[in-house]
């Protein structure tokens, strides 16, 4: 699937390698915000106006 809605959880095209990033869109500047899930690491967050959506992630299996 190569769209996706607002707060999804993405795999995005970003820069050649494939991230699993929260979308949202930065509407007055035009471009998409690739954000990170994990907050004890400071990754920052991706503005990009050069965004492929490879899919969308609908749930995650962890085995403890």
């Amino acid at each position: 699937q190569n769209t996706a809605k607002e707060g999804d959880i993405i795999v995005a095209l970003y820069e050649g390698v494939s991230n699993l990033k929260y979308l949202y869109y930065d509407h007055e500047n035009g471009c998409a915000i690739l954000r990170a899930a994990n907050k004890k690491r400071n990754y920052g967050d991706i503005r990009t106006k050069d965004l492929q959506i490879q899919g969308v992630l609908h749930s995650v299996i962890k085995n403890y």
